[in-house]
């Protein structure tokens, strides 16, 4: 069974959030947060945040101020129909309480925020005349919604600003407004060469950037369907008859797989990521799998593959699939993924001049769903069910009521965690032999994971009926997902672009030498030209990233490309820190060796790992991506981040414990206890299998068969010999010992080390 749990506008909503990132009811609003009502001390774990609760004042008094942009109680007075989506069920009484109280402390933080700035200018004497007009553009803004005015731009920076408010807080607000204040009266003064500069901005026809691509007569076959309907394993058993290739995957996870599955088949594959080359030793490469971002378009090849192509219209990485559709050198170029794609590939090879083949692929196992919910019981659950929620604390508080009302372990995937461990938490769950019958995950599972059981976007393994199901939690919810499993989604229109790297350079070349790059790239941003069917993407965090690159002295424009390009997440202030110490190792010539960062906290290797400190695996995904972005750097600034396998070695120490505080720890102590049981078993045996083969006394070594992994209870152990030492003792100390020169094998062998008086060796322990 597929079992999915949706949350009121959740599609619509969907596309806004971090998969990372999850705010509380009383401290942060997020759309789509808890799926289920949670105890009040739950929600109340925000310290000093100051939340309205259901009982604090009737919801009938309550309205949305000018800040929020949405309607008051008046509208409805007024007769105004309330949404369709509005459920009046607990949870949606819970989350409109949460939003009010969000939009009250927004207000208040942005008006403090707006005397700090003021004050702060008067202080230093600079021009304050533009000030008041400034502000009063951020005011309409926050008021604007993009149902009642239409109007992007200013919904764009009223979203900017809640979010930069719901991650930083008013700090982060204080930020926004110096910049922005900053841009206007930048705006003001090169006003004068803005029509030169601007010119340089003509973003109308990237088709023309890559000539020698345009020079060929490329055959593209686009291969569309449904997840797991069989379309990219058509295309690459082409590829592996090429002479000549490339793969290029939305994840590195998907990189890696295609890298070992080549190899295996004896075909010369080299990896290349961001963060991780890999080129075989025997014999020249044949084929080349990446990230799409590492496509090698400068090299003629006979066949590319590009998967997940729809990710061409990704606000944020849509350039990178655009870039290798337009520029790849492949004579024969295979392009995988959703239906919804097929107008926009087919205007763009209508633009490039080639020509283009589809092939429709259907899905293998139908999707339906159910009849009725869960009816709020979570005890309701089946094994092998995956629950989908759209946060990673809603992730972790769904794992916990699970694992405690049902007895049983839950895997959990979700986007902040690294690739490798979202597979392994994969492959525990669509193992039929141990006891994680359920999945909990974001949407994060729709790609790049091998599973039983998949987002509603991908087909399901139902082995029995061989058909997917999908319900929710409660009934009321039930409607939307019916309505949603019966949407068409819409046609893609556009395709991402980003500038060449010299054009950015030139532009920034037009402005005087002490102009913030965060102004001059933004600016660029605003004053681009592009024709359908193509948008600017924008990059993430670009607010945070510039204010932490604009400070940093020594570093070039280049330099600050490169940075813009890695993979980062300035708004988490521990990844702030450390993006800003990697700057000032290039921009002010510190030392690179990953010893002599002290941002990186690599002490947390050091500490025993722990499942109820909340905090231990955030650390551990912060340090983690920090690694990641160390060896990403490494290739880009090779002089100055030199410790490239020390990283990748403290990268898979830190692998190593998040895998372990996912598994070792639950919510139920029965799980908790079973899971150090198997632990120890585990070192035991792998301790034992190391160790030299046993012989008897003829000198032939004898069959042991493979230990279980699994402990019977004390109650459940038999002995042949009542009277045996072993009998006495508390624990086996192995499942496959010696007796009297001959193998003695217990029903369920396990091994579990202790401590055994005078006995020098373990071949004879009775």
């Amino acid at each position: 069974m597929l079992f999915s749990l949706v949350t009121e506008k959740g599609s619509f909503y969907r596309d806004f959030l971090d998969d990372d990132t999850a705010f509380c009811i009383g401290c942060q609003f997020q759309p789509c947060l808890f799926l289920i009502p949670l105890r009040a001390a739950q929600q109340n774990h925000c310290g000093d945040a100051t939340m309205a609760t259901p009982g604090s004042r009737p919801l009938e008094q309550l309205s949305f101020d000018w800040v929020s942009g949405r309607k008051g109680k008046n509208d409805e007075k007024k007769g105004k129909d309330p949404k369709p989506w509005k459920s009046q069920g607990p949870s949606t009484k819970i989350r409109k309480v949460g939003r009010i109280s969000f939009d009250e402390r927004f207000q208040s933080a942005l008006l403090e925020s707006s005397d700090i700035v003021r004050k702060e200018l008067e202080q230093t004497k600079l021009e304050l005349a533009h000030w008041d007009k400034f502000f009063a553009s951020i005011v309409h803004a926050c008021k604007s919604s993009l149902i009642d005015d239409g109007d992007e731009a200013h919904f764009g920076q009223r979203f900017t600003l809640r979010r930069t408010f719901g991650k930083m807080g008013r700090e982060g607000i204080v930020d926004y407004l110096r910049r922005q204040y900053r841009n206007h009266k930048l705006d003001t003064a090169f006003s004068s060469t803005a029509a030169k500069s601007d010119s340089l901005a003509d973003f109308r026809y990237p088709a023309e950037w890559y000539p020698v691509a345009r020079s060929m007569q490329r055959k593209i076959h686009l291969h569309v369907g449904p997840t797991n309907s069989g379309k990219t394993y058509h295309a690459l058993q082409r590829l592996e008859k090429a002479k000549s290739g490339f793969y290029g995957g939305p994840l590195r996870l998907l990189a890696h797989e295609i890298y070992s599955r080549l190899n295996k088949k004896g075909i010369s594959c080299a990896l290349i990521t961001g963060d991780e080359v890999r080129v075989p030793d025997s014999g020249p490469v044949k084929v080349y799998s990446n990230t799409v971002e590492m496509v090698p378009i400068g090299q003629e090849v006979e066949v590319g593959v590009i998967d997940e192509i729809q990710m061409i219209a990704d606000p944020h990485r849509g350039w990178a699939w655009t870039r290798a559709v337009l520029g790849c050198q492949a004579q024969e170029l295979h392009l995988c993924g959703e239906e919804r794609a097929v107008p926009l590939i087919q205007r763009l090879v209508s633009l490039m001049g080639d020509t283009l083949e589809i092939h429709n692929y259907k899905r293998l196992n139908p999707l339906k769903t159910m009849a009725s919910s869960l009816k709020g019981d979570i005890r309701r659950l089946e094994k092998g069910d995956c629950i989908v929620a759209f946060s990673r604390v809603g992730i972790h508080s769904l794992k916990q009521e699970i694992e405690k009302a049902t007895g049983r372990r839950a895997a959990i995937v979700y986007g902040s965690l690294p690739a490798e461990i979202r597979a392994q938490q994969a492959d525990l769950f669509n193992d039929p032999n141990n006891d994680y019958d359920f999945l909990v995950a974001s949407d994060a599972i729709g790609m790049g994971l091998n599973l039983a059981a998949q987002s509603s976007g991908s087909a399901n393994g139902n082995e029995k009926e061989n058909v997917g199901l999908v319900t929710c939690l409660d009934e009321a919810d039930l409607p939307y997902i019916r309505a949603a499993m019966m949407a068409e989604a819409e046609p893609l229109d556009a395709a991402g672009i980003l500038p060449l790297d010299s054009v950015i350079d030139n532009y920034s070349n037009m402005f005087p030498p002490d102009t913030p790059f965060g102004y001059i790239y933004q600016r660029l941003e605003r004053v681009s030209r592009t024709d359908p069917p193509f948008f600017m993407c924008k990059i993430q965090d670009t607010e945070a990233t510039f204010g932490l690159l604009d400070n940093i002295q020594g570093l070039n424009v280049i330099d600050k490309m490169v940075f813009m390009s890695a993979p980062l997440r300035a708004t988490d202030p521990v990844m702030a820190r450390v993006i800003k110490a990697f700057a000032e190792c290039v921009g002010q010539q510190k030392s690179g060796r990953l010893l002599d960062i002290p941002e990186l906290d690599l002490e947390i290797l050091d500490r025993p790992v722990s499942g109820d400190d909340k905090e231990y695996l955030r650390s551990l995904e912060a340090l983690h991506r920090s690694l990641i972005l160390y060896l990403w750097l490494g290739y880009r600034f090779g002089g100055v981040f030199t410790d490239r396998t020390l990283a990748t070695h403290a990268k898979e120490m830190a692998e190593v414990k998040m895998d372990r505080t996912l598994t070792e720890f639950s919510a139920n102590s029965k799980l908790r206890k079973q899971a150090l049981r198997k632990k120890r078993i585990k070192g035991a045996k792998d301790k034992f299998l190391a160790s030299p083969e046993p012989t008897d006394a003829m000198g032939t070594i004898p069959d042991i068969p493979e230990l279980e992994t699994t402990l019977p209870d004390e109650d459940e152990i038999e002995f042949e010999n009542p009277n045996s030492a072993l009998a006495t003792l508390p624990l086996l100390v192995l499942g496959i010992y010696y007796h009297t020169h001959k193998l003695w094998q217990l029903d369920e062998p396990v091994l579990i080390p202790i401590s055994i008086p005078n006995a020098t060796t373990p071949s004879i322990v009775d």
